[in-house]
């Protein structure tokens, strides 16, 4: 809120005039049409528009980590939530397809180990998901999350949770595992492309990204990935000095159980 706050109107135009400029745009056409046909009309449409000022390169990076770091937020809320992220790489790096399937050996659908494990059998949380997207400019997390269950306690689902991550650190996830987390992954990015402007929209995903051909190299990336892959990259990146955790505790009624403003008066 500070940031918003201090936000003035000369603050929004500065910002639109670099960014939303046709010399940092992509467009994307899907369709039944010829470049013949549809790129005079883009020009006369489009051409007109002077390119804006070039956009600001962000040449830092962040540091690695050195050691766990721990947040705690007290807010009004129904249950404790509780999030886990690594610093990992992105599509950059060949270790991306790998973390992609383990993301869903994690939490990939009712019978991934988080699921099996946290939800059905131990009943310590009401979900656990795991989250990790290789599409990024800059290097993204791969993050960990369980919303608990009544009465549950965080040590508890904490406990659980890292038990999973060393199974798979020790062991290697088997065939069936790791053929199911394929399949899924691989079905998903082609049904993605179903429709035009789902295919339209990755294809300038990509392109944005530094090349749209990157997109013919999912599938290959994903078939090659190994179980030692796998248990390779879970050793490599969830590791408890890559590691910050936050912690949701809940303090106060949430916003749905306080009394409505009926209940309150007609003068709220």
């Amino acid at each position: 809120m500070n940031d918003l706050e201090k936000m003035t109107l000369v603050d929004v135009k500065a910002y639109r005039q670099i960014f939303y400029a046709p010399n940092n745009a992509i467009l994307v056409i899907a369709g039944d049409v010829t470049p013949d046909s549809v790129v005079a009309k883009i020009k006369a449409t489009f051409g007109r528009i002077p390119a804006g000022t070039p956009t600001p390169l962000v040449t830092s990076e962040e540091p690695p980590q050195r050691g766990e770091r721990r947040v705690t937020l007290k807010r009004p809320a129904s249950l404790p939530l509780y999030v886990a992220a690594y610093h990992v790489p992105n599509l950059k790096s060949e270790d991306s397809f790998p973390l992609a399937l383990l993301s869903i050996v994690l939490a990939g659908g009712r019978s991934s180990r988080l699921q099996t494990s946290l939800v059905e059998q131990k009943a310590l949380v009401l979900g656990a998901d795991a989250d990790y997207d290789r599409s990024s400019q800059d290097p993204p997390l791969f993050t960990l999350s369980m919303r608990l269950a009544p009465g549950k306690k965080v040590q508890d689902a904490e406990r659980a949770l890292y038990q999973e991550v060393e199974r798979l650190k020790n062991q290697r996830v088997n065939q069936k595992e790791l053929d199911r987390a394929k399949n899924l992954v691989e079905s998903s990015f082609v049904y993605g492309q179903d429709s035009l402007f789902y295919r339209a929209m990755q294809l300038g995903e990509y392109a944005a990204l530094g090349d749209w051909q990157l997109i013919h190299k999912i599938i290959p990336g994903i078939r090659a990935v190994s179980a030692a892959d796998i248990q390779r990259v879970a050793k490599t990146y969830l590791r408890e000095d890559n590691r910050t955790v936050g912690t949701l505790v809940p303090e106060g009624k949430p916003m749905r159980e306080r009394p409505s403003s009926a209940a309150r008066g007609p003068m709220h």
